[in-house]
């Protein structure tokens, strides 16, 4: 599968997952963890700027997100569209984010479900405003490690890098960056 197929789930996730990490400042002294998924609620937009690199071609393309939670309040989800064609995908992407948080393991879970590849599940790191999620996907016989980074702002905004590495690490190709803002 080709790395550009992944794009879109990543760009849908990264918008996701950076506003998982909004509701760390104003919801700190929640008696839950999954109280900090409330800032998702609302409409959400995202500006993308992806580079030339071996893994993914230059261009530009906007999203667009409406959080809420499912009626048992265990589970945030985002339905993600992309605002044009986007070229990784060959058209308008629509992906979906499922958003929770274990209490057995004490951390946050990402589920990105896409049309045109596997469901991506991973756990985030958090320190401070920083969430980082980091995966793996095959390409031409290999493993790429792959991250996103969010790094937070404010409650209403934040940037996002997607970085890969083919070599387990040791340097990282930027990919993409991001930055997005709340709007209601």
């Amino acid at each position: 599968m080709k790395i550009s197929a992944w794009l879109p789930i990543v760009a849908a996730a990264a918008l996701a997952f950076g506003l998982a990490v909004s509701a760390r400042a104003s919801t700190s002294d929640s008696a839950s963890p999954l109280e900090k998924l409330n800032v998702w609620v609302g409409r959400w937009t995202l500006a993308e700027e992806s580079r030339e690199t071996p893994y993914s071609h230059a261009f530009s393309i906007s999203w667009g997100a409406d959080c809420s939670w499912m009626p048992n309040q265990s589970y945030m989800i985002c339905d993600f569209e992309s605002d044009g064609v986007d070229p990784a995908a060959g058209g308008v992407e629509n992906n979906l984010s499922l958003f929770t948080y274990s209490t057995s393991d004490r951390a946050y879970h990402h589920m990105g479900i896409t049309r045109d590849a596997k469901p991506l599940f991973e756990k985030m790191d958090v320190i401070g405003d920083i969430w980082t999620d980091r995966f793996e996907l095959p390409y031409k016989g290999k493993i790429l490690y792959c991250r996103d980074v969010y790094t937070f702002t404010s409650p209403s905004s934040y940037t996002h890098r997607f970085e890969i590495s083919d070599d387990q690490g040791s340097s990282w190709t930027l990919v993409s960056t991001a930055v997005a803002t709340k709007s209601q």
